[in-house]
């Protein structure tokens, strides 16, 4: 199972890239200190599966986003407006 999500970790793009998809959750991979959250995009062929990752950092036992980890705050949900 987990060198299966491995695999489809190495062919994920960033969760950033999903605007209005519906994704189901997969997974998780842990490397290190940092833990990769796998998503998928279904299409009617499972082999053309779109897959997403989103980063997330142990510190302290706490899982952090990546800007989390690196502003020491909370992101701003909606810092842009949306169209």
């Amino acid at each position: 199972m987990q060198k299966d999500l491995t695999e489809k970790l190495m062919k994920a793009h960033s969760i950033d890239n999903v605007i209005g998809k519906n994704v189901s959750f997969v997974g998780e991979v842990q490397r290190g200190n940092r833990i990769y959250r796998l998503y998928v995009y279904p299409s009617q062929n499972a082999e053309e599966d779109k897959y997403f990752y989103q980063v997330l950092i142990l510190r302290d036992g706490n899982r952090l986003t990546e800007y989390e980890a690196i502003f020491n705050r909370k992101e701003k949900k909606s810092w842009r407006r949306k169209w």
